[in-house]
Order: C-alpha cells, then sequence, then structure tokens
C-alpha cells in the first residue's frame, strides 16, 4: 500500500433502520417472495446465483427487493438478469468476505 492509501473493511451487515416502516413491511413482504420462489440456487465463491421462473410478476418484486435492498445492505452488489423467452430471471448477489455467511444464513439455499 502506498502512502495516503489504507484499506477500509466494509461492514457486512444490514441496517433496516435505514428503512422506513413501510418500507421495512414491503422489503419483509418481498423477502418473502424471493426465499419462497426461486427454483434454483447457485453457490459462488462469494455468494450466491438465484434463479426464478421469467414472468413479470417475478421480475417487478425482484427488482423492488433490490431497490429496498441497497438500502439496507449497500455492501451488497446485486446484478439482475433477465433472458429471452422463458429463460429464467438470474440474480447474483456478492459482496465483501462474510457475504456469503450473512445470505446463508437468510436465504433457504435450495440445491439440485
Amino acid at each position: 500500500m502506498s502512502r495516503g492509501e489504507f484499506n477500509v473493511m466494509q461492514p457486512v451487515s444490514c441496517d433496516l433502520s435505514a428503512l422506513s416502516e413501510t418500507q421495512r413491511r414491503r422489503h419483509s413482504e418481498l423477502t418473502s417472495f424471493m426465499l419462497n420462489e426461486h427454483s434454483y440456487t447457485e453457490e459462488l465463491e462469494d455468494g450466491y446465483r438465484i434463479e426464478f421462473p421469467n414472468s413479470a410478476h417475478a421480475f417487478s418484486m425482484i427488482s423492488e427487493w433490490v431497490v429496498l435492498e441497497r438500502l439496507c445492505c449497500p455492501f451488497l452488489s446485486i446484478s439482475l438478469e433477465t433472458g429471452q423467452d422463458s429463460n429464467p430471471i438470474l440474480v447474483t448477489i456478492i459482496g465483501p468476505s462474510g457475504t456469503k455467511q450473512l445470505l446463508k444464513a437468510v436465504i433457504d439455499v435450495k440445491s439440485t
């Protein structure tokens, strides 16, 4: 590390107080959707890739969850990928060291 540089470790913890009461309720509903409606979960080195059936409803729910999740868990890197036709919607969630363990405690990981 050169002079004047420093390494700042971003904490791996979610802060639900970053959400309003209404946002927290909605986040809870959307998290329930995320946990119950996914069709496959792939373990990655630093997180997970989660598949969902391709539908406008699922895309809308996932997109709204991502917006709220970024407010309370800013350390996460979340990507949302849609394919053509009936290809699944892919959500990739990664982050710094410790992220995978946090996600494992929250997400119902289904291996197929």
